[in-house]
């Protein structure tokens, strides 16, 4: 069954669309206004959600275009089909390009495209929905595994509440991130990032720039340094940052290390997953995976450095000079480190005579 909620002060305007949908296998279809929409989404909890655009100047003012959206998805995230006589009022590239948001025009043959729409959107209600009973599913388990412990332990009743937030958070992250199928590169983001304060393998954009990877550079900084929050300052002013180059400019340059020609760049992407990918980095160079029109395909040079001052570092709409685009997720978030550390910090040695040294192993391997 899928519950449909309808979001209209005018329900002459929806009831054909609301006909055809109650024809339509089993859906649960159910109608009020912007009124009394916020009670309706928490008692019906609908799996999707058709919505009217209240124009500006109707009551109550704050529900009106994007605003709803905003408002609704407070209250449950879900999909949305704006079904409106008006809805080019809805702000272009806020929520119109928004895979979990369909529109149609109210007129001739909208209520067949509304349908249209519905289905298009059942998929996307499948994985969500399978997504929350998942995530549903280990949150109790998390509470039942450390809630007893935590009573125990502690008597004071806000520590104890305090203490499970934190332990059964810790413990549905664990349960969640099981070994699967392989993941997709971009799935080392976390997208949007979260917005308390800097992290370690933040990938930084500077502000109104356009997105070519030379607009970008990744936070070497550790994050226990960068932390932030009420009573705690972060512990260095300035950010240490590695800046990013083109793919075929890492490329060009591992070639020229390795002493190989251009010519032979085919032979060095055809062993590239051996070669880099697999371990992660190669020599100064990191791959960084794309994010469709968000982030450029892209390596981070570990010897290009400089430094950014903390406090022009920010979220998007802050005001920034620098904005904090995504967030590289654990392991990769240590990997950065640990990456950075092997190029960066070797020990120095003096040029030797490995040509020599070689012969020497060779001649004891094959006595």
């Amino acid at each position: 069954m899928v519950k449909i909620l309808v979001i209209d002060d005018e329900p002459t305007s929806v009831q054909p669309m609301m006909d055809l949908l109650s024809g339509e296998g089993d859906n649960n279809i159910k109608l009020c206004d912007f009124v009394q929409a916020e009670t309706e989404i928490y008692s019906f909890q609908p799996d999707v959600i058709i919505l009217d655009l209240k124009k500006t100047g109707e009551q109550p003012p704050e529900l009106t275009g994007n605003k709803s959206i905003d408002s609704i998805w407070k209250s449950k995230f879900c999909p949305i089909i704006i079904y409106s006589a008006l809805p080019e009022s809805l702000a272009i590239g806020e929520w119109s390009d928004h895979p979990f948001v369909g529109i149609v025009k109210k007129g001739s043959g909208s209520p067949q495209q509304v349908k249209e729409e519905l289905d298009r959107l059942k998929d996307h209600l499948k994985a969500l929905q399978e997504t929350q009973v998942k995530v549903r599913d280990s949150l109790n388990e998390s509470f039942r595994k450390v809630a007893p412990q935590v009573f125990v332990e502690l008597s004071d009743p806000k520590e104890r509440k305090d203490a499970v937030l934190r332990s059964a958070r810790r413990r549905l992250a664990a349960s969640m991130d099981t070994p699967t199928d392989n993941l997709a590169s971009w799935e080392a983001y976390i997208y949007p990032p979260f917005p308390e304060h800097a992290y370690l393998g933040d990938l930084l954009q500077a502000k109104d720039t356009p997105i070519i990877p030379s607009n970008f550079s990744l936070v070497l900084t550790p994050t226990c340094d960068l932390a932030s929050y009420p009573g705690r300052k972060p512990k260095v002013k300035e950010v240490l940052v590695a800046e990013c180059i083109a793919i075929k400019d890492g490329i060009d340059n591992i070639l020229t290390k390795m002493q190989m020609k251009p010519t032979e760049s085919a032979l060095l992407i055809d062993k590239f997953d051996k070669l880099v990918l697999t371990q992660g980095y190669y020599m100064e160079y990191i791959p960084i995976p794309g994010l469709r029109s968000r982030i450029p395909p892209m390596m981070v040079d570990l010897k290009r450095l400089h430094m950014i001052p903390i406090e022009k570092i920010g979220i998007k709409g802050s005001g920034k000079d620098f904005i904090r685009v995504a967030s590289l997720d654990n392991p990769f978030r240590n990997f950065i480190s640990w990456a950075y550390m092997q190029s960066a910090c070797r020990p120095g040695l003096p040029d030797r005579d490995v040509a020599a040294w070689k012969d020497e192993i060779k001649r004891e391997y094959t006595k």
